[in-house]
């Protein structure tokens, strides 16, 4: 499993994988190209792939493994029970499992699993309608916290700018104390994430294939607008 770095000292670039052709791209990609993580939606692909754990063996980045909850944005809904099995599966390739809040109860034995392995935690919530109040992000984020993540991820659908705010001021708060990485979606998706890493979002994801969810920029697009917009800042 590959080290995992304690620290954010900027955005790490995470590149999804959630069709073939994404996954082609990903598994060609080397450190220093257009990604610093790789994460692979389990839920996107059949749920008994016995080429798939094979491929992903000759990744040459860290891995984020998540299988999602039907109710935040699954492409294939998954029982819980399978579910369980893909991250077992998967755990020993995985530098970050990505579970959700909401699954946290329904997952701990997975969660321990990753605990004993020392994989790193994920812990998130998605959003598809709007953006919570700040005092809903804060709660959030520190019951993330209290389960062990080390890292926070929001994903909301921000559509006026006090979801922006919000999104911001939590990024500045940091409840918790862990690292919190923020992104949009729909519309404003692309804008607002080059904003939240600007202001200390640890994570910023892109995609490779088809993009699975409005405001995606491409990976490799989003490692030059990130420059970009580091450099301005």
């Amino acid at each position: 499993m590959p080290a995992r770095p304690p620290t954010f000292t900027q955005p790490w670039i995470v590149a999804t994988m959630h069709d073939r052709r994404g996954l082609a791209e990903g598994l060609k990609m080397k450190p220093g190209q257009a990604a610093d993580l790789l994460e692979l939606r389990l839920d996107a692909f059949p749920e008994r792939d016995p080429g798939l754990l094979k491929k992903i063996q000759d990744a040459s980045l860290p891995l984020v493994i998540t299988a999602r909850h039907p109710a935040e944005g699954a492409v294939h809904p998954l029982n819980v029970q399978a579910r369980r099995a893909l991250f077992q599966q998967f755990l020993s390739h995985a530098s970050f499992f990505d579970i959700e809040l909401r699954s946290l109860r329904s997952l701990r034995s997975t969660l321990l699993d990753a605990q004993a392995a020392g994989t790193g935690l994920i812990v998130s919530c998605h959003d598809f309608r709007s953006t919570p109040t700040i005092a809903r992000l804060r709660d959030l984020a520190r019951r993330a916290a209290d389960a062990g993540a080390d890292i926070f991820k929001i994903a909301t659908t921000p559509s006026r700018p006090a979801h922006f705010f919000a999104l911001l001021q939590l990024l500045e708060e940091r409840p918790g104390n862990i690292p919190v990485a923020a992104m949009g979606m729909g519309p404003s998706g692309r804008a607002s994430r080059l904003l939240f890493a600007q202001h200390g979002s640890a994570l910023v994801y892109g995609h490779l294939g088809s993009p699975q969810v409005p405001g995606q920029f491409p990976a490799k697009l989003l490692r030059q607008r990130l420059g970009e917009a580091m450099a301005s800042a």
